[in-house]
Formats: C-alpha cells, sequence, structure tokens
C-alpha cells in the first residue's frame, strides 16, 4: 500500500475513526456477533486448570456458543478446581489421552507447562480434535516445526494464545501503520517489567517443580517464552507479519539466588530482514515502566499497552533564535576541531503530547480469541492467530534464549518456508 501523507487534523481524524476499523476486521474477518444456536456450540476440553487454565476456563463460562465438556489435570487440587469452575457436572481426567478419546468434545485447550504442549497438540490433531494452545507454542523449534506439519496434515484449526491479535487496541495500531500514519517502522522497542519473584509457595517440597515449573530449564524457557512472545509477534505484526533473521543478547539469574534456573533478566536485540531492530527487556526487580511496546516510524511512534494507545506525530519545531545561533557554532567548531565529548546543545526529545486512542473494550482480548476459536470451529477458518503466527513468535523467543547462553548472534533457523 502506498503511503499516505497525513496533516495532523488528518492524522488525528484517523486516529479516532480507527476504531471502525478494528471492528470490522475483528467481526466481518473472523466471527459473527449472531447468537450461536445450541446446536452450533462448541465443545472443549480444558488439559491443564492450574491458574491460566482456570482464568480462560471461567471467561468461557461467559462466552456464548462455546461450553468445557471435561477438565483435565494431573495435579488433584488443580483437577478439583478445574471442575468445580465448570459446573461439577463433566468429566475429569488426570490424563489427557483419556479426554482425547470423548467422543463429544470438538477441541481442547492446551493450558499446561510449555515443555508438555507440542506431544499435547499433535496427540489431540490426531485424535480429530481442534486446538487452542496457550503461548508460546513449543518448548523447542524442532517441536514448533513438527507441529506445522501435523496441522498442515491434519487441516484441523489450530489457535495459538496470542491474545493481543485480538484487541482493539492494537488493531487500531496496525491500520495506523499501514496507512503510513507514521512513516516507515525504523525502530521497536518493547519491555516487560515486574517487581517480583515470579514464585509460588507450595504445600511440600515435592510439588518445588511442578508448580514453579516456570523457573526450571526443563520445562520452561522462562522470561522469553513466559512474556516476550506476546511483544515479539506484536513487532512481527507490526512489520507485515515477518520473522526476525537474527538475534542476540544477555541474561542473568541476578536478584533472586533461590536455586532458579531460567534468567531473571533479560536483554535481547532482534534484527529484522529490513533492517528494523527490536529491542526486548524483561526484569523482575522494577515495574516502573510495565509492559509496553513503543513502535517508532520515520513520522511518529505509537506507544501501546493492552488497555490503550498513544499516537506521538514527528513534527519538530522551529529553535528559538538563540538556539539557532548556538548551533550554528557548533556546526562550524565540529567543522574545525575534533571533539570527543558530547554537545552541550543535546537535541531535545519530542515535545508532542500524543493522542490517546482508547477503543471501547466490552470484552477483554482473551474473551475475543476465544471466541473467535469457537466460530472458526464452526466455520473452519483459519484463525487470526494460526500456526504460523505461533511459530515465528516461539521461535523467536526460543533462539533468544539460544543467544543469551551461547553469548554471540544465533541466526534464524534454516528450514524452508512454512506458510
Amino acid at each position: 500500500m502506498a503511503k499516505e501523507t497525513y496533516s495532523r487534523r488528518d492524522f488525528l481524524k484517523r486516529a479516532g475513526l480507527a476504531t471502525v476499523g478494528a471492528a470490522a476486521v475483528l467481526g466481518s474477518a473472523e466471527r459473527s456477533r449472531a447468537k450461536p444456536s445450541a446446536s452450533d456450540t462448541v465443545t472443549i476440553g480444558i488439559i491443564g486448570t492450574g491458574s491460566r487454565g482456570s482464568h480462560l476456563l471461567q471467561i468461557i463460562n461467559t462466552i456464548p456458543g462455546l461450553r468445557v465438556a471435561a477438565v483435565c489435570d494431573v495435579y488433584q487440587p488443580h483437577l478439583e478446581r478445574g471442575l468445580k469452575l465448570a459446573g461439577g457436572k463433566i468429566p475429569a481426567y488426570q490424563d489427557y489421552r483419556q479426554m482425547l478419546e470423548q467422543k463429544d468434545l470438538d477441541s481442547v485447550l492446551i493450558a499446561t507447562p510449555l515443555h508438555l504442549h507440542a506431544r499435547m497438540c499433535i496427540d489431540a490433531m490426531q485424535a480429530g480434535k481442534d486446538v487452542f494452545c496457550e503461548k508460546t507454542m513449543t518448548y523447542s523449534v524442532e517441536e514448533a516445526r513438527e507441529v506445522v506439519q501435523w496441522v498442515k496434515r491434519t487441516n484441523r484449526v489450530f489457535q495459538v494464545g496470542q491474545q493481543r491479535r485480538y484487541s482493539p487496541v492494537y488493531h487500531q495500531a496496525m491500520r495506523l501503520i499501514r496507512e503510513g500514519a507514521i512513516g516507515e517502522v525504523v525502530f521497536i522497542r518493547a519491555q516487560w517489567h515486574r517487581n517480583a519473584d515470579w514464585r509460588r509457595a507450595v504445600p511440600d517440597p515435592s510439588l518445588e517443580k511442578q508448580l514453579n515449573w516456570r523457573l526450571y530449564r526443563e520445562f520452561s524457557g522462562g522470561l522469553m517464552t513466559e512474556l516476550g512472545t506476546h511483544q515479539i509477534d506484536v513487532a512481527n505484526w507490526a512489520l507485515g507479519d515477518i520473522h526476525p533473521e537474527s538475534c542476540v543478547g544477555i541474561g542473568g539469574i541476578d536478584y533472586w539466588k533461590d536455586g532458579r534456573e531460567v534468567y531473571d533478566n533479560v536483554s535481547v536485540v532482534y534484527k529484522y530482514p529490513n533492517g528494523v531492530k527490536l529491542v526486548y527487556t524483561s526484569i523482575t526487580r522494577n515495574k516502573f515502566y510495565g509492559a509496553s511496546e513503543q513502535i517508532m516510524g520515520s513520522e511518529g511512534t505509537i506507544e501501546l499497552t493492552t488497555s490503550r494507545a498513544k499516537v506521538y506525530r514527528e513534527n519538530p519545531t522551529r529553535r528559538s533564535e538563540f538556539k539557532e545561533f548556538v548551533w550554528s557554532l557548533e556546526r562550524e567548531l565540529f567543522q574545525t576541531v575534533a571533539i570527543g565529548t558530547a554537545t552541550f546543545l543535546p537535541e531535545d526529545p519530542n515535545a508532542d503530547r500524543g493522542q490517546w486512542i482508547e477503543p471501547e473494550m466490552p470484552h477483554s482480548e482473551e474473551y475475543l480469541q476465544l471466541e473467535s476459536f469457537a466460530e472458526c470451529v464452526r466455520t473452519r477458518k483459519k484463525p487470526f492467530a494460526d500456526v504460523i503466527v505461533g511459530y515465528n513468535a516461539g521461535v523467536a523467543a526460543l533462539i533468544a534464549n539460544e543467544a543469551m547462553d551461547k553469548g554471540e548472534v544465533v541466526l534464524w533457523p534454516d528450514h524452508e518456508e512454512l506458510a
């Protein structure tokens, strides 16, 4: 699409109308607002009723046309909680393979520790079930490739829990980017900062790894796979649904000396084929900046959070006559004298206060992604957050961990195109 030239008035008008564009994408492309009939109800089994699975189960309970028909967890307290949240009158399993034999299940939702995702996804597809898999899609690059192949082979509906793909906020931002509102995207920065140890209390030491699995490498990819894939996916999306070509980074266990094996802080840089860099950080000892993405273009910047976005224009104001005089002196000085220190008149940051984009949000992005999944199961349409989206975000997180472990640049895996 050819880039449009925006005046400030046009820009603000476009930003205000973006709600319509987001509604169109989330409406006509993937789902119908008409209430499904009883015969169109999609049944789903929840594999993993820990904190995440139970949270999503409660959301499913509010979605017309989507019904929980079975729950599964190997940890009895989690299984009992899931069964209670589902109403108590459905089958409950400790072995997910037994659940997959249940004839009245259309689909499954997988919210287990990461190292179990691939096997469960493949088994579910082989059993004829459609799959909603929480992010990150798989524990390894090889598993990610295998899941992609099984989606192709079985032609099942397969959706990954990259829920920002279903947010009206992010759809508005992407529409503005596509239409050239911030010019050419030149740089992306994202972070997810917390001030907590990420550890959960356990009733017995023997349950440490089962309940705190995110802290151990045999089960988890740490901050990159538990948090980073959400924001890597935003960068991929903003750049036209491409993936990075390389990554370098550094991580450490510097704050929480408690026996964990995954990094408690990470800083990575991705390089994309078009030269754009994504700088990503996640720390666990300061939460001031929280979670957000800043997409910087030649003509503006969009700063995103899960609840709203703010758009800034690159309209440099003319310097005062005095500043212009000093600036000209500096230019002449640097042309004749080699000076190794910084200038005494640094560039001022952009003073534009920005324009808020705050769409109506009658439902959360998690509700919207699950509602959309049910509609895809009915219609057999490909989900917006499909297996390739999950592959690109997940593999990017995995090569970041490899880059930090090795202390070197890691290239994107040398695979033929998967799409």
